[in-house]
């Protein structure tokens, strides 16, 4: 669990160090198992005493990254219309951008899976929400709903495996264009 939510430019210059750290240490050791507290805060040149500050544990961290992301991309609830689901996009590649060199650290790793599952739940969430409120959602939408989500997903992991030589806005503008067909238009 995160403790301090950046009250001062102190906190959040140690949480962005926590994190940086983490993510380097997770591209090196493959494994949030492998990685220790003693080991972070050694690299990241501050006390245990401040780590503690900020996380419970090692995993506490692993959390932030993911619950970062999904946070950014809201809840299906609140997706109304295609609109929405665009807004919702923008943000998350906003977020992505802002921590390009993390997230490819972290999917370098061994542990992405558990990031991307959980991202592409919440996308299918979400677009079935925007469609079924635009009564576009049946049998034959459910399936295009599938395909699309697992390839975003699958594209956002190519991308920051460096298999891809695109933007993240470039992803962005070819997901919403795309993301046309299910939407009919």
């Amino acid at each position: 669990m995160a403790k301090v939510k950046g009250k001062n430019a102190s906190s959040i210059r140690t949480r962005k160090l926590i994190k940086l750290t983490f993510a380097q240490l997770l591209q090196e050791k493959k494994s949030v198992d492998n990685i220790t507290v003693t080991e972070l805060v050694k690299r990241a040149g501050i006390t245990r005493a401040s780590f503690y500050c900020h996380f419970d544990d090692i995993y506490a961290v692993a959390d932030v990254f993911h619950n970062e992301l999904l946070e950014t991309l809201g809840s299906a609830d609140a997706i109304k219309c295609r609109e929405d689901f665009d807004k919702a996009l923008d943000e998350t590649v906003e977020l992505l951008k802002n921590n390009d060199e993390m997230y490819k650290m972290i999917v370098s790793s061994e542990d992405p899976t558990y990031l991307m599952h959980r991202l592409t739940k919440l996308l299918n969430d979400m677009l079935v929400s925007a469609l079924t409120n635009e009564n576009k959602y049946d049998d034959e939408n459910r399936l295009n709903v599938m395909l699309y989500v697992n390839g975003m997903s699958a594209i956002f992991m190519s991308y920051f495996k460096g298999d891809l030589n695109k933007s993240l806005d470039d992803l962005k503008d070819y997901l919403k264009k795309t993301g046309n067909v299910l939407f009919g238009k």
